[in-house]
């Protein structure tokens, strides 16, 4: 799926005014992880009806004790500026996540790798038309079976900055 997103863009380009650039770090559903991953998007403004559509990256890397497992999730998104309050946004996103894990032992070493399904939901609260601060939850789906987790659903929090560039000066 990540070596698809780029070619999903080609027909919006020529309707792009602005260019839409948002990193965000993010913290782990992982006991002790605090801030564990790292992300961002990138896509472009005033398409369909005023909307922005972007493309989403996110890797998270945990080590603790016997565990060190990495996930990285790709997704297409969409945000869409409120019409009464020009000021706050929401995006939604879905699309796909990769799990990589390692478990050493003493006497062993164990990996399990899997894929699944990630969305994720933010609001973004707009500074001005080129600078805003975006928070939001992603929530995750992997088989526990193929991973380290004790569960097959986890969440993400990330927070990040929201920078927009006008193209037409």
């Amino acid at each position: 799926m990540k070596h698809f997103i780029p070619f999903l863009f080609t027909p919006f380009l020529t309707f792009a005014n602005e260019l839409h650039f948002s990193p965000h770090i993010m913290a782990g559903p992982l006991v002790g992880a605090g801030i564990s991953g790292y992300g961002g998007q990138l896509g472009i403004t005033e398409v369909m009806g005023g909307n922005t559509l972007y493309a989403s990256f996110e890797q998270v890397d945990y080590t603790y004790l016997t565990d060190n497992e990495e996930w990285k999730t790709y997704r297409l998104g969409i945000q869409h500026t409120l019409d009464k309050e020009p000021r706050i946004a929401f995006q939604f996103e879905i699309g796909g996540i990769d799990y990589q894990g390692e478990r050493t032992l003493i006497w062993s070493k164990e990996s399990r790798s899997g894929t699944g399904v990630s969305t994720s939901g933010s609001v973004v609260l707009k500074v001005n038309d080129y600078l805003g601060v975006r928070g939001g939850l992603s929530l995750n789906y992997i088989d526990r079976d193929k991973t380290f987790l004790s569960y097959s659903t986890f969440t993400t929090v990330h927070l990040g900055v929201v920078l927009n560039t006008n193209f037409n000066g």
